[in-house]
């Protein structure tokens, strides 16, 4: 079942543009047109997420399945979530993007709504091989599940493929796959303790 995740995902197809979560938590800045991530895992796992935003305020909702072995359960078998972020200050050449949200304000997750506050940076500029077409870095603070600090770290390499992972209260996520076009990528994801193959289709307003 694994490879055939594996195979579904790398046949499937991958973009650039990063929506206002990597997999769980926020970035730095929101989304600018419509973003959905849609990853299957084992034993009936999965996760599908859609972000909309338009002029530095982004809608998004979010729906996790978790399977019935994992241990670092955050959130309710087969909840959705609904949140929302405001983008207050855009990224610059010298300084970070600034983004505050809340998520899950229907109260769906399992410690309850959360809001944060996060910073992004691509610092793709320091790399002096040319290896990252992007390195963007995200750090943030929040409450319940995002509660003390949170981060990420998402790499383009050649424009080609990427790697990603993130931290926060009680869990990690990373990732890793191929991006063919400027509408989709796909690949392999492991989150808590599960592991997931699936895509990315992004589009730019």
């Amino acid at each position: 079942m694994k490879k055939i995740l594996l195979v579904i995902g790398l046949f499937l197809v991958s973009c650039g543009l990063f929506a206002a979560d990597a997999i769980y938590t926020p970035l730095g800045r929101s989304a600018d047109g419509v973003v959905a991530d849609v990853y299957f895992g084992a034993h009936g796992a999965n996760i599908i997420k859609a972000a909309v935003g338009m002029g530095g305020f982004e809608i998004n909702v979010s729906n996790y399945k978790t399977a019935e072995f994992d241990i670092k359960k955050l959130i309710r078998d087969d909840a959705t979530a609904f949140g929302f972020s405001c983008q207050l200050m855009p990224e610059t050449p010298v300084t970070p993007s600034v983004c505050v949200g809340a998520k899950d304000v229907t109260n769906k997750l399992r410690e309850g709504t959360s809001f944060y506050g996060a910073f992004g940076k691509d610092l793709a500029f320091l790399d002096r091989s040319g290896l990252f077409s992007k390195l963007y870095v995200t750090a943030g603070f929040g409450t319940e599940t995002l509660k003390k600090a949170f981060g990420s770290v998402s790499a383009e390499i050649k424009d080609r493929f990427y790697v990603e992972g993130e931290l926060y209260n009680g869990g990690s996520s990373c990732g890793a796959g191929v991006k063919i076009n400027d509408m989709f990528r796909a690949g392999y994801l492991r989150f808590n303790d599960t592991d997931y193959g699936g895509f990315r289709f992004s589009l730019e307003f």
